[in-house]
């Protein structure tokens, strides 16, 4: 991962590429209109007018080389992420224990607040990104649910874990919850979590941001609990 590239990221907007963008634009209606009209209204048209847009291609695109992009952010959180429940399964030794109806299976979303936390709103998507997410290996065996969740910063060498143990006859009900946050910078947010609930309270609230397979998840893991209270 390179921090330095994602903290330019962070620290950094596009308004560079909106300025570029536009002297690019003004150039290559100059250069139209003296390439296809024979109008002239520019000291060396030609020239100006290609000296217009070369200028504002580098003014747009330059700086984004120095940086990571959206779309090197999100390969870089797969790569770090997409064997996480698995990996966690081998080991806790759990390998020979998962429960055969449901897979271990990673979520995980980035961390919008705290102290300290950057925000940055996608040029390209319009999606809200931060520098810290936050990966939670979900682990199913035939007793509960073995949760192990890894949070890392982006822009410097920071991760912590913590990890919980849920026994299936204690969970009252898993669900998917969202919130709307607010930020000056970044606008609305909407985050989404996994809740466990465990004698009426909330027990863990897990970021996840994988949408319509949570909803999925969630019906399996309550189907499993429903089944193990019944077998008792």
């Amino acid at each position: 991962m390179d921090y330095k590239k994602n903290l330019k990221y962070f620290k950094s907007n596009d308004k560079h590429f909106y300025i570029g963008a536009a002297i690019m634009a003004l150039g290559i209606i100059c250069f139209a209109l003296y390439y296809f009209f024979w109008i002239i209204f520019l000291p060396y048209h030609e020239i100006t007018s290609v000296l217009l847009i070369v200028t504002g291609a580098i003014t747009a695109f330059v700086p984004l080389s120095f940086r990571s992009s959206e779309k090197e952010i999100d390969e870089m959180l797969l790569r770090s992420t997409q064997n996480y429940a698995m990996e966690t399964a081998e080991k806790a030794g759990l390998e020979q224990h998962l429960h055969p109806n449901i897979k271990p299976a990673t979520v995980g979303d980035f961390i919008y607040e705290g102290e300290d936390v950057l925000l940055r709103k996608g040029r390209i998507d319009s999606k809200v990104r931060s520098d810290v997410y936050a990966a939670t290996a979900m682990i199913f065996t035939c007793r509960g649910i073995y949760v192990v969740q890894k949070r890392f910063s982006l822009v410097e060498k920071s991760l912590a874990e913590s990890e919980a143990e849920f026994v299936y006859t204690d969970i009252d009900e898993v669900s998917v919850m969202a919130e709307e946050l607010y930020f000056e910078n970044v606008g609305r947010v909407k985050a989404s979590f996994i809740v466990i609930k465990v004698g009426g309270k909330e027990a863990m609230r897990i970021p996840a941001s994988n949408g319509f397979s949570c909803e999925r998840l969630c019906e399996d893991i309550n189907h499993t609990v429903k089944n193990t209270k019944n077998a008792k």
